[in-house]
């Protein structure tokens, strides 16, 4: 019981420490568009790579809106980083899988931030059997209402696209 206890307040200490942890620098850059060549490139390898349709990829890196240097803060506290606004709470998790890669690479390397983010989207949609507007919608968030907007946003997005 002890031992239990003692997990879950050393798991709690360190999931909020992660998340409190992490401040973007105060004198970081102006954020910036990404290279079309760049976008292009990366985005079509990471989508091949992880047998994404190369659109859905291309509308999620317009739904979320990110910068090369951009940070954006949530209402909970977390921040979303770089091109594809990886989430700060799951700096520990990309590390374990990417061991190079940093907050800095997600925020100022356009070409990690996309095979991250396509990544991250590729577990999104095996972690819901395959369904692949589920797994876009578990790349904003896990909230029912937060999902059901963010996909409807989408959505919109994907049918304005040429």
């Amino acid at each position: 019981m002890t031992r239990l206890f003692f997990g879950a307040v050393l798991f709690a200490t360190l999931t909020v420490n992660a998340n409190a942890a992490f401040n973007p620098p105060p004198d970081r850059p102006k954020p910036q568009n990404v290279p079309e060549t760049v976008k292009n490139e990366c985005l079509t390898d990471a989508a091949r790579f992880f047998g994404i349709d190369r659109d859905l990829v291309f509308t999620l890196f317009d739904n979320e809106g990110g910068k090369i240097g951009s940070f954006v803060l949530n209402t909970n506290g977390t921040w979303d980083i770089g091109p594809m606004q990886i989430n700060s709470s799951n700096l520990a998790e990309v590390k374990s899988h990417f061991p190079a890669i940093t907050w800095r690479e997600l925020a100022y390397d356009a070409c990690a931030s996309f095979w991250v983010g396509t990544w991250w989207l590729h577990r999104k949609i095996i972690d819901r059997k395959g369904n692949v507007f589920e797994g876009i919608a578990d790349y904003n968030s896990k909230t029912p209402r937060v999902r059901a907007n963010y996909i409807f946003k989408f959505i919109k997005v994907r049918l304005l696209l040429p």
